[in-house]
């Protein structure tokens, strides 16, 4: 059986940019679990990737100590965000 040919329109890839989005920003959560990982490796004596330092852990997370509570713009919540953006 043959399926009909899709034309696109232009409001499509502005739909599925959003989707994509959406996915990404969906998974953010299942990459913040894996927090614990560790963000470097040591092989024969030779570090590789980034340490944690005094601040805290790579990316942000528990234990990180630099946190920025004022500024230009404060936001509380994604729709804030894209609109400062």
């Amino acid at each position: 059986m043959r399926m009909p040919e899709r034309t696109y329109k232009s409001g499509d890839a502005r739909l599925l940019t959003w989707l994509a989005a959406l996915f990404f920003v969906g998974l953010l959560p299942a990459v913040a679990i894996c927090e614990d990982e560790p963000t470097y490796i040591t092989i024969e004596g030779q570090v590789y990737g980034a340490q944690p330092d005094e601040v805290g852990p790579i990316g942000g997370g528990v234990g990180y100590t630099r946190i920025v509570t004022e500024g230009d713009h404060v936001v509380t919540n994604l729709d804030e965000l894209l609109e400062a953006l």
